[in-house]
């Protein structure tokens, strides 16, 4: 069975149900390496807070510029040949909008 690992998480700090610091403290408690982009709407000093607190590693305001998320991908993940890689290399998971 394959397992989703994702490198990278693009994540809304505002969600129904659970909020984006409450993901980003979930998966950082899973040990698991991975780089956490907070993706928000808000840049005041409460989120700046919460986003701090929650460990995200980025705090992005929308609306994000598509050459700041591919130069972080470029800088972060090696470029691997689809079929060589590991089934988790390379995915980007994206929580909320």
């Amino acid at each position: 069975m394959e397992v989703f690992a994702p490198n990278i998480c693009l994540i809304d700090l505002d969600m129904p149900g659970m909020d984006g610091d409450e993901v980003a403290i979930r998966l950082r408690e899973s040990g698991r390496s991975l780089v956490l982009v907070a993706v928000t709407a808000r840049n005041d000093n409460t989120a700046i807070l919460r986003i701090a607190t929650a460990g995200f590693d980025f705090h992005w305001v929308k609306p994000v510029d598509p050459h700041n998320l591919t130069a972080l991908i470029s800088s972060l993940i090696p470029l691997v040949p689809l079929e060589d890689s590991e089934p988790s290399a390379g995915r980007i998971s994206s929580v909320g909008s």
